[in-house]
């Protein structure tokens, strides 16, 4: 049996709404008395929230010597700019400068793979291959050898937008994990296919205590995404890749959170829901950030940091009462 551990924290990020998850992280700290330890913390994130499991593993890891504020939101979340994440020439993306800053990020972790996080996590992908979306987990023999850079580019690889990425391991070794290519961790939806692995864990050790699921701002559907969408229209010609990219966008947005949580919160085993309090985290600003416009990480932390000081009562709501106030549209 694996451990059983009390809380879990899901990262569903957004792409460059990396820092509004990590204003509520700490905003939860501070109101809501979260802690995480590797010793009683499950972690799953797809997206940029993959980026933020891994600054919770470099920081919250016993033992290491990483500071979450002075470290990691001083010198690698607030600084970020576009150029750091992208260089635009066409359709997709050159997404050599994100590499780069992931392979310094991971470096400065002390890790190489994926095993060597310090928290059991899960990192969310999507293979083109198997068109599925796959779950890696620390945890797991067979996959503790696949190299983190890899697995969080694969992760952040946005469809149409960012090139798809390969999964490799170490030499040496091998992996329980399909070859092929790789996209985006929400390609298929919000946690998609969240049964076949949080359900497992939970159907093995019992349910959680607490599980907080932590989101940017999302729009109603594909709109309000203007700036993304004529930034890929003016990058390429083909109608295709436009309307793939609006669909990618359909997934990420308010609607597509709020199938999840539907299915998250139906999720029974043996009469008993998947944590005993679910809590939902995100934000309800009077406007949101560019999704893809990584120069505004601080003052998108701010802002956030500013609508829970007025709306505390929101910042962390049970599913239940979440879903009866939220509709798709």
């Amino acid at each position: 049996m694996a451990t059983k551990y009390k809380t879990a924290i899901l990262l569903t990020g957004a792409a460059a709404r990396i820092s509004q998850e990590v204003a509520l992280f700490d905003q939860l700290r501070a109101q809501k008395s979260l802690t995480v330890s590797p010793d009683d913390t499950l972690l799953v994130g797809f997206s940029s929230g993959s980026l933020n499991l891994a600054a919770i593993n470099a920081c919250f890891t016993k033992g290491s010597k990483l500071d979450w504020d002075k470290y990691y939101k001083q010198t690698v979340l607030f600084p970020l700019k576009n150029s750091d994440v992208y260089k635009i020439d066409g359709i997709p993306f050159d997404t050599t400068p994100l590499r780069n800053t992931i392979q310094k990020f991971v470096d400065t972790m002390g890790c190489k793979n994926v095993g060597d996080l310090g928290f059991h996590s899960y990192i969310i992908t999507f293979s083109w291959r198997e068109l599925k979306t796959l779950w890696a987990c620390s945890r797991v023999e067979g996959q503790q050898y696949i190299n983190l850079t890899d697995m969080f580019m694969s992760s952040t690889a946005i469809p149409v937008a960012f090139p798809w990425q390969e999964i490799h391991c170490e030499t040496g070794h091998t992996m329980d994990f399909p070859k092929g290519h790789f996209a985006d961790g929400g390609t298929h939806g919000t946690f998609d296919n969240f049964d076949e692995y949080l359900g497992k864990y939970v159907k093995t050790n019992g349910q959680f205590e607490n599980m907080y699921i932590i989101s940017p701002m999302r729009e109603k559907s594909e709109d309000g995404h203007e700036e993304a969408v004529s930034i890929v229209k003016n990058n390429t010609s083909s109608a295709d890749d436009i309307s793939k990219f609006i669909d990618h966008l359909k997934h990420i947005s308010m609607n597509g959170f709020l199938d999840f949580l539907q299915k998250l919160n139906s999720w029974n085993y043996k009469g008993s829901a998947i944590a005993k309090n679910i809590y939902i985290s995100i934000p309800e600003m009077a406007s949101n950030f560019p999704i893809i416009d990584f120069d505004q990480e601080e003052k998108q932390y701010n802002a956030v940091t500013d609508w829970v000081s007025q709306n505390p009562e929101k910042l962390a709501i049970p599913i239940d009462q979440f879903l009866k106030t939220h509709h798709k549209v």
